[in-house]
């Protein structure tokens, strides 16, 4: 089973980012843009000052697309980079992972969890 909307709320298999990005001002917005068995697709918009949690997926990997705004790269240990719009950052099982905005545009990436139900755990790091 898999679901995909546009956004009249048909069921797709092609997807438009734009159409699933709304800013939330309170905190990071994560839209679904589709899920199977197999995986989820969200759009991720994090506003100058927003952060996504560091934290890890037990059960699968979490791939993130950037398409717009540069944002700091949390890897876990200390460790992070700048991602910038055309990286792929790849978090496999287990991965810390998360994102701080300390730039002046909004940061918007495409996020591809595998499986879907690939389980969260909010990192220590």
């Amino acid at each position: 089973m898999w679901r995909g909307f546009d956004r009249g709320g048909t069921v797709t298999r092609v997807f438009n980012s734009a159409a699933h990005v709304w800013p939330d001002h309170q905190a990071p917005e994560r839209s679904l843009i589709f899920q199977s068995t197999d995986s989820a697709v969200a759009a991720w918009i994090l506003l100058p000052g927003q952060s996504i949690a560091s934290h890890r997926h037990p059960g699968g990997q979490d791939t993130w697309v950037v398409l717009e705004g540069e944002a700091e790269y949390l890897m876990g240990n200390g460790e992070s980079c700048i991602l910038r719009r055309g990286d792929i950052a790849v978090a496999t099982a287990g991965q810390i992972h998360g994102a701080h905005n300390h730039g002046q545009v909004p940061f918007l990436f495409i996020s591809l969890v595998a499986p879907a139900q690939a389980g969260f755990e909010l990192a220590d790091d």
